[in-house]
């Protein structure tokens, strides 16, 4: 199910989801907000450093409908960013204004004149309404009731999360096909983090692809129980493999048994999936 989640009615709340989303998107830890109504540091209300030192920096515009964002307004917030400390990478303006395709080509423009020392970009609302849709954390901390009326609940999206995480490659398909046993060891490590940590992320731009509240936040119940249960599952999986794992290879001649561990752990997904009528994680290889 896929909610179209109307935008906070105040500042104040909107900048309390932008930075939600930031400590997503960023080290937790690093994630400052700077921005009270009249008190913003060069332009940046919330300020983050995400994974591999990347420096970002966010200007709330919570906009009345009607309102529009234009290059202008985001170049004037881009000339404040300029001075603002650590100096930044990546400048986002957020906003609750829609989509705008033009605006978007306006910015990759700007963006290759290189005027400012840090990328540019901008944050619609359909930024933000995408990013509710993919974590229950941010849904259970902002929109709790509204999601409740329409049956979207925390369980859902836990599950939603785990079948995306297990319908990848290093799970369905045949280890006889795995080309690179180095890639294979990596996936598996991705995804321990993830039943860990709660957050799933994309291995090359670490974009997140789903958000959830760490293992031990989740709250006591049946979801909580599966995540534990494939925690434990997958580390006994990766243990094995890096056992086999010698001179950069794992032995092919162990594919079958690769095969069965993995189809055991799918399984286990799938029970849960069925608790809400959800698609299976289908492997691509049959016992």
């Amino acid at each position: 199910m896929i909610l179209n989640f109307p935008p906070p009615s105040n500042w104040q709340d909107f900048q309390l989801l932008t930075l939600r989303l930031v400590e997503q998107v960023c080290d937790p830890t690093t994630v400052r907000e700077y921005g009270r109504q009249g008190q913003r540091q060069n332009g940046i209300d919330v300020y983050g450093e995400m994974f591999g030192g990347i420096h970002l920096g966010v200007q709330c515009k919570q906009m009345q409908p009607g309102k529009q964002l234009t290059l202008k307004l985001i170049q004037e917030e881009a000339d404040e960013a300029r001075s603002f400390l650590p100096y930044l990478d990546t400048f986002v303006v957020a906003t609750t204004v829609p989509e705008d395709t033009a605006l978007h080509k306006s910015v990759t423009k700007l963006n290759s004149a290189k005027t400012y020392p840090f990328k540019i970009t901008y944050w619609s609302w359909a930024h933000f309404n995408d990013s509710l849709n993919r974590s229950s954390r941010l849904v259970e901390e902002n929109y709790k009731a509204y999601a409740k009326a329409f049956d979207l609940n925390e369980e859902l999206l836990e599950l939603e999360a785990l079948r995306e995480a297990f319908d990848r490659p290093a799970f369905v398909d045949d280890f006889h096909h795995e080309l690179n046993t180095a890639d294979f060891l990596t996936a598996l490590g991705e995804t321990v983090l993830f039943l860990q940590t709660g957050l799933l992320r994309d291995r090359a731009s670490q974009q997140l692809l789903r958000g959830s509240y760490p293992l031990g936040m989740l709250p006591a119940g049946e979801c909580k129980k599966l995540r534990a249960q494939l925690l434990t599952e997958l580390k006994s999986l990766r243990a094995v493999a890096i056992k086999h794992h010698t001179n950069g290879q794992l032995n092919v001649s162990r594919a079958p048994e690769y095969n069965a561990r993995r189809y055991a752990v799918i399984a286990t997904v799938n029970e849960g999936l069925a608790t809400h009528n959800l698609l299976p994680v289908r492997p691509q290889y049959q016992l």
